[in-house]
């Protein structure tokens, strides 16, 4: 007889623990999955925040549904007498490279959004008991690894011009290094509110109207339709046969799917030609599109827009009776801003050139950003 079990694997021990735990307390893949994600709001703050967004890929009873919960660019431009967005150079020792930050590089998020869309349709257990571990980690602090360490290293400067973000990322006026502690104290409470209000408390409550409040006043472009109008869309993935098998893969806005189903269909195996060929694609996605349907013969309806593919992190849990989720987040490289209250950072999705081949703030509005 087979053994049933459970697997989990994720960027950070404590984010696979907390997965784990819930696991262990009758809980299913879908609510470790959330219960993980919010751990990555404290384990990888460079990554997952209440201001990020994402991607999961879900398999339940046999159907397989990709919960869309990425960045929506904001609804209007309306013009500024100033903008708050300004250049950081973020140096990786033998390169540096620049990207944008401040309010007006922010778009909408949709972590919050998604976590309870997936926890309404999917979960088992009490969203009050998914913020257990979560709280735990944010009150006692997580201390970094090398990885983490290294991460804070690169983004710690584009936090400074926040008393949250020193506070978070610095000590004694340094980025924080391997052993530090991350904590984030409002953190709990947060969890809480959001636990006790769901997802309409963030976007049609106060925290949405202070981000809205924050960026039309001090040079962003984010207003509260914007918030009131985010949905999580919910879309059959690309289902691709391959070697007598039937494969589920992302559908846009994710780009993964497209490029797993182009490398699966290479004439050649060579690992270093993949990387060179699909870096070639991503600089124009629309050749992407093209290469995946001639490939495959399978036909793509939607168009790619705007896309994002840094600063990002993923986690898998499969439980012992099938059920299972891939989860994909990012945060940019994070904007600087802080949602007042909540010591979490927005995205800055809005502000890296290479994903904007039009130039800055010639983005399309009201618009769902491929990733």
């Amino acid at each position: 007889m087979t053994k049933k079990i459970n697997a989990v694997a994720s960027g950070h021990e404590l984010t696979s623990f907390t997965a784990k735990e819930i696991l262990k307390a009758g809980g299913n893949a879908f609510d470790a999955a959330i219960a993980a994600y919010l751990s990555m709001f404290v384990t990888e703050p460079c990554m997952a925040s209440a201001g990020a967004a994402g991607f999961a890929m879900t398999y339940q009873n046999g159907k397989s549904r990709l919960y869309d919960f990425f960045c929506q660019t904001p609804k209007s431009k309306a013009s500024r007498d100033k903008i708050d967005f300004y250049p950081i150079t973020v140096d990786f020792g033998k390169e540096q490279e620049i990207f944008h930050v401040g309010l007006a590089s922010a778009a909408v998020p949709g972590a919050i959004a998604g976590m309870f869309k997936i926890h309404q349709d999917l979960g088992k257990l009490p969203f009050s008991e998914l913020i257990a571990i979560p709280s735990q980690l944010a009150r006692e602090g997580v201390a970094l690894n090398n990885f983490q360490a290294y991460d804070v290293k690169l983004l710690a400067p584009i936090a400074r011009k926040s008393f949250v973000g020193l506070r978070m990322f610095y000590k004694d006026d340094e980025p924080k290094r391997f052993g530090d502690l991350i904590q984030i104290p409002e953190l709990p409470d947060f969890l809480s509110f959001l636990a006790e209000e769901g997802a309409e408390g963030f976007y049609r409550g106060e925290i949405g109207r202070k981000i809205s409040y924050d960026a039309q006043n001090n040079g962003g472009f984010l207003s509260r339709k914007d918030f009131e109008g985010y949905k999580v869309l919910v879309k059959d993935p690309i289902s691709m046969p391959y070697r007598g098998m039937n494969l589920q893969l992302p559908a846009l806005p994710s780009l993964g799917g497209m490029l797993m189903g182009i490398v699966l269909n290479q004439t050649h195996h060579s690992l270093e030609e993949d990387f060179v060929y699909t870096n070639a694609l991503l600089k124009n996605p629309d050749n992407l599109k093209t290469a995946f349907e001639e490939r495959t013969g399978i036909h793509i309806k939607e168009n790619i827009f705007d896309f994002n593919n840094k600063g990002t992190s993923h986690l898998n849990v499969m439980d012992s009776d099938g059920n299972a989720i891939s989860l994909t987040t990012s945060l940019g490289e994070g904007s600087g801003y802080f949602i007042p209250g909540i010591g979490q950072q927005l995205n800055n999705m809005l502000g890296e050139s290479f994903l904007l081949p039009e130039g800055f703030h010639n983005w399309r509005e009201d618009r769902r950003m491929s990733s």
